[in-house]
């Protein structure tokens, strides 16, 4: 009589086999899922939602008038925004924008990472304001609606494995607006175009190299008024007191095209104009620390100067003053060569008598200027260059 089979291993290969079957459907189906997720955020009606949901959430955070035209999501490459308005408390514009597009690595962000390949500014608008005896800028709301709820995060958590790196910005068409009446700085800016590709970004050093800037289309002025003296002299001296990590810049050439920029400070009763068709700058060292940069060549094309001085009786320097003053390191410029060519400069001091014979270094106007030198060395006393 024969043996018959046993028919339990099939039975169990039979049952092993239904597992991994509806395994492989979960898992096809999780990915069909995920697939179909990523596809319906490329459409416009998903993206017009999710658009919808951003701005009511930073509308219902912030507690302003947040509007945002366009969510554009290229899953995993980019994020593009286009017509953002956002307002300051005081219902003024914060920051208008026709396009914001940031180039990234969307999957780095599941490592705890952040590769921006580049980000791009156009038709931006932005206004940074301190006025009147407030003590903050009027865009701290959104710091304060965002950093209360790191209260709630454990002190123990680290945070500090956050790596961030961006390769390239660029602003197209961009306005800056910076009034703070505490240090009388009042900053008016456009840029034509910008390009700042960055080698390293080191953002918890503050160290970042930048090799070539690139600025066209510079237009704008600084004005320096007087300051609120009890203010200023708090924040000089909390400045100089508190310590912390200085930015750090490495740069090896600047190109500066098509720039007209005007500064005046009212409390140096000074007024200047600059006005030309490119400036070319090769830096070895920019110390912003000690306030001392080094450059192997610049080179000023077509430009106009004007410089308007006049005297003005100062008041009398109080002990603190010259104490806040000693706290601040000097700035010193030095250029191993400059060349100038077929530019004008001007120089008016009303505080000096005009000169009817010899050199009036009081009145200048000098026209169609060729000049070259070497060893340049400017600073808040001294000007000094070898002359070719």
């Amino acid at each position: 009589m024969e043996a018959k089979d046993n028919p339990q291993p099939e039975k169990k290969r039979t049952t092993a086999g239904k597992i991994a079957n509806v395994l492989s459907y979960i898992l096809v189906s999780v990915v069909f899922l995920i697939l179909l997720l990523v596809l319906l955020l490329q459409t416009s009606p998903v993206q017009n939602f999710a658009r919808g949901k951003v701005q009511n959430f930073l509308e219902k955070k912030l507690k302003t008038r947040v509007e945002i035209g366009k969510l554009n999501i290229n899953f995993p490459n980019s994020v593009l925004l286009k017509n953002v308005y956002i307002e300051d408390q005081t219902k003024d514009t914060l920051l208008s924008g026709g396009l914001l597009k940031v180039d990234l690595s969307m999957l780095l962000l599941l490592k705890n990472e952040i590769q921006i390949k580049e980000i791009n500014f156009k038709d931006i608008t932005a206004k940074i304001k301190r006025v009147g005896t407030d003590t903050v800028f009027n865009f701290q709301f959104i710091v304060d609606a965002f950093m209360g709820d790191q209260t709630k995060v454990s002190e123990k958590q680290d945070t500090s494995t956050l790596k961030m790196n961006i390769d390239n910005i660029i602003i197209d068409n961009t306005r800056i607006i910076y009034q703070d009446v505490l240090t009388g700085n009042d900053l008016n800016l456009y840029v034509g175009h910008l390009d700042a590709p960055i080698e390293t970004f080191d953002i918890n050093r503050l160290y970042f190299d930048i090799p070539t800037f690139t600025v066209t289309g510079l237009k704008g002025y600084f004005y320096q008024n007087e300051p609120l003296q009890a203010k200023i002299e708090k924040a000089v001296a909390e400045a100089v007191t508190t310590p912390g990590n200085f930015l750090q810049l490495r740069n090896t050439e600047i190109l500066l095209k098509d720039i007209n920029f005007a500064f005046k400070s009212v409390p140096t009763n000074i007024s200047t104009g600059f006005k030309f068709a490119s400036l070319t700058a090769h830096p070895d060292t920019l110390n912003l620390k000690d306030g001392k940069f080094d450059f192997k060549d610049m080179a000023l094309e077509r430009a106009d100067i004007v410089i308007q001085m006049s005297n003005k009786e100062a008041p009398p320097v109080t002990a603190k003053q010259m104490e806040d003053k000693e706290a601040i390191p000097p700035f010193t410029i030095t250029a191993d060569e400059i060349t100038i060519s077929e530019s004008n400069f001007k120089l008016n001091n009303t505080s000096m008598p005009v000169l009817n014979y010899g050199m009036d270094y009081g009145h200048m106007d000098i026209r169609d200027l060729n000049f070259s030198a070497n060893n340049l060395l400017y600073n808040i006393d001294t000007i000094a260059a070898s002359i070719k």
